[in-house]
């Protein structure tokens, strides 16, 4: 998922789920934030289409690591993973 800077204010541990057929987040036990992640040296090192469905990093270095088309990253972004993309 691409540049979800509305969910920036997670913290480590925060759990939520996200409904694709509202388009909505909710507090619940889906969703498990992983730590941070650094998009200018891809640290920790995320693979294309390879990750545990429902599981998230927050960039704390913007950067331009290509991950499943998306290379644009800033600070307080989200890259999740979906169970087949991040």
């Amino acid at each position: 998922m691409r540049n979800l800077a509305n969910l920036s204010t997670l913290s480590n541990g925060q759990l939520l789920k996200y409904n694709s057929t509202t388009s909505k987040w909710a507090n619940s036990n889906y969703l498990a934030l992983l730590g941070s992640w650094d998009a200018s040296t891809n640290t920790p090192i995320t693979v294309l289409s390879v990750g545990i469905g429902g599981t998230y990093y927050k960039i704390f270095v913007s950067g331009t690591t290509n991950i499943d088309s998306n290379s644009t990253w800033s600070v307080g972004d989200i890259v999740l993973f979906t169970g087949s993309v991040w």
